[in-house]
């Protein structure tokens, strides 16, 4: 067959997003940890919304972003499955003789 993707990009690819994922769940946990002893000694309306902030407007996101990465790369993982499946398949059917 003449057409043949580079299934190595999509598996480093697919490898590249679990470690980024992997990155933002450590660094989510990095910043919850690090202002853990600020959010107990912070007893305050302004500290109630900066934690406030924090949570929706950063931790959220990060928590967002780690599904997304998550996603492609179990979606690039099964796009170089199924076209190692074609290709094995079409080979095949070239080899084949009528």
């Amino acid at each position: 067959m003449d057409l043949k993707l580079d299934t190595d990009a999509f598996e480093t690819a697919s490898r590249d997003f679990q470690e980024d994922c992997d990155r933002l769940k450590k660094l989510r946990q990095n910043i919850e940890e690090c202002f853990q002893p600020l959010k107990e000694d912070w007893d305050s309306e302004a500290g109630k919304k900066f934690f406030e902030k924090l949570s929706s407007d950063l931790l959220e996101n990060l928590d967002l972003y780690s599904v997304v990465f998550a996603y492609i790369s179990r979606n690039l993982t099964t796009a170089s499955q199924k076209y190692e499946e074609v290709y094995r398949a079409a080979d095949t059917v070239a080899q084949a003789e009528y």
